[in-house]
């Protein structure tokens, strides 16, 4: 309990410190002005495809009595609201700026806000689309099982778990064939999510340096 307190002490000092930084009346005057208007653009993209990639959703795969495979079956995804998620990610970006003494948003706040956004979804879901990021936004099923160490049965089952979101298409390879003989199913980042492919991006995510 006394660490706890200790804490709570620590954190309001500092807190008070920034606040008065800021603004010596310990209230904060957004400066909307000077935010840039590029970064305002990325935490509105990556709240759209967050709100996808952490929907609750069930899926499972279908078979016929005889135990073949006819495909999957699954719940509507419960997509949550937009609203809901665009304030928590502004004020995580704001409370950043605030921490660093900038009543504004920059490009500072978005390593911290891409890490955060794709860390919040299942992680099978979040395996994949780095991988998909990693791979140029193209996969095939037997990558995926390679580079995942997952089975085939998993990783048909994730894959069509980011279809049904709506982050990813999925269809039939004809010009591969795995070492097993069967057909290769390739997934496809859609059109509208291909911005996370940009070489800032990527480097905001996993832990490079870059600017706008």
């Amino acid at each position: 309990f006394a660490k706890l307190v200790a804490s709570r002490q620590a954190i309001h000092v500092f807190v008070k410190d920034r606040l008065f930084f800021v603004h010596p009346r310990y209230s904060i005057d957004w400066d909307k002005q000077k935010d840039k208007k590029q970064v305002l653009k990325y935490i509105v993209k990556s709240c759209s495809l967050l709100r996808k990639l952490r929907a609750p959703l069930q899926i499972y795969e279908s078979k016929t009595s005889s135990g073949i495979d006819i495909g999957y079956e699954y719940s509507a995804p419960l997509i949550e609201g937009p609203e809901r998620v665009l304030n928590v990610v502004s004020y995580l970006a704001k409370g950043h700026a605030i921490i660093h003494g900038r009543n504004y948003l920059t490009e500072e706040e978005l390593p911290l806000i891409f890490r955060v956004v794709f860390s919040s979804m299942p992680k099978d879901r979040a395996d994949l689309f780095k991988l998909l990021v990693e791979s140029k936004g193209e996969l095939l099923t037997t990558e995926i099982e390679e580079k995942l160490n997952v089975s085939k049965s998993t990783a048909n089952r994730i894959m069509h778990t980011l279809r049904v979101l709506g982050v990813a298409d999925i269809e039939s390879d004809q010009s591969s064939t795995a070492d097993s003989g069967r057909k290769e199913n390739i997934i496809t980042l859609k059109s509208e999510f291909r911005w996370v492919l940009e070489e800032n991006i990527k480097a905001w995510l996993y832990g490079g340096q870059t600017k706008l």
